[in-house]
């Protein structure tokens, strides 16, 4: 059985997380937003502190409340920008990379360069001070 209307596989429907921050907007009640009929979007939750009371018409906004919505996405982003910022997703980095990078630092701080009676390192810090001492030693000297 395939899709009937060939116009909703057109319709961009996304999911996003908005932060409560524009003052306009903060101690309203939920339903002054009028989001399903103004904006064909619906709010699924609402986070405040960690916590997520429940949701109805007369829910206040706090700032700082996070609001889940779901609808088509150019609708989306201007009740999100009404109400502040839409939370994005970080990218974050893997544990692999992190142990690529440890294994990488130790393997670049282990090459020593000499140059007659300087000695230089890639990377150590240690090395670059004992260098500093005997640069003043040869000076004084």
């Amino acid at each position: 059985m395939g899709i009937l209307d060939s116009d909703l596989i057109k319709v961009n429907i996304r999911s996003i997380d908005v932060i409560v921050i524009r003052d306009g907007v903060v101690w309203w009640p939920i339903h002054t937003l009028r989001a399903p009929e103004d904006y064909g979007c619906f709010i699924t939750g609402l986070r405040r502190s960690q916590i997520a009371p429940p949701i109805h018409g007369g829910t206040l906004l706090y700032k700082g409340d996070i609001i889940s919505l779901v609808g088509n996405g150019e609708q989306l982003e201007n009740l999100a920008g009404i109400l502040g910022e839409v939370d994005r997703d970080v990218v974050k980095p893997d544990l692999v990379s992190f142990a690529l990078g440890i294994a990488g630092r130790l393997i670049l701080g282990e090459i020593s360069i000499r140059f007659g009676a300087i000695a230089g390192g890639i990377g150590s810090k240690a090395q670059l001070i004992k260098t500093s001492q005997l640069r003043l030693k040869v000076l004084l000297s």
